[in-house]
């Protein structure tokens, strides 16, 4: 089989499950979708900002001790100053641990994010997975969750029970 056919197919197996589906369900599939591209992006977004934390501090620590140990060669020589400066500049340009932590802070806040939103996950699989009544359900929750999230973040600078901004 080609791959054409193969997507013919595919599509057409796609059609027949949409076609079979009630209006309410297709409205909470759809809300599904959108808010599982909201929850990874969020999941991204946290993983880079996380990276970004681990890979800066990383450096600092890594460039004041590389300058300590480059700057304790005992000489006052020209020749001696000019390895002091190759050897600290060498090592600042070696960004391979620097890789190395970028990523694993990527995993890390990207998991962090994950914890952070089990419960649209959770819906987002539910109203993905169930069918029927159920699906509905899920959906709704779904977006009773949104918009509790919603007024508790766009609202919470007013002050009160929700306020999660402090300067």
């Amino acid at each position: 089989m080609s791959i054409v056919t193969g997507l013919k197919n595919t599509f057409t197996a796609a059609k027949t499950v949409v076609k079979n589906m009630t209006p309410a369900e297709r409205v909470a599939k759809s809300v599904a979708l959108v808010g599982s591209g909201a929850v990874m992006y969020d999941i991204h977004h946290e993983g880079k900002e996380v990276s970004l934390e681990n890979r800066i501090n990383r450096d600092a620590e890594e460039g004041l001790k590389y300058f300590k140990n480059t700057r304790f060669l005992d000489s006052k020589s020209a020749v001696a100053e000019h390895v002091k400066n190759a050897l600290f500049e060498a090592e600042l340009k070696d960004t391979l641990f620097g890789t190395i932590s970028s990523v694993t802070g990527y995993i890390k806040g990207a998991f962090e994010g994950i914890t952070n939103k089990l419960t649209p996950i959770g819906l987002t699989a539910a109203t993905l997975l169930l069918k029927g009544t159920k699906s509905v359900v899920a959906g709704s929750l779904l977006v009773g969750y949104g918009l509790y999230k919603f007024v508790q973040v766009g609202f919470g600078h007013l002050g009160g029970k929700y306020n999660e901004h402090k300067l």
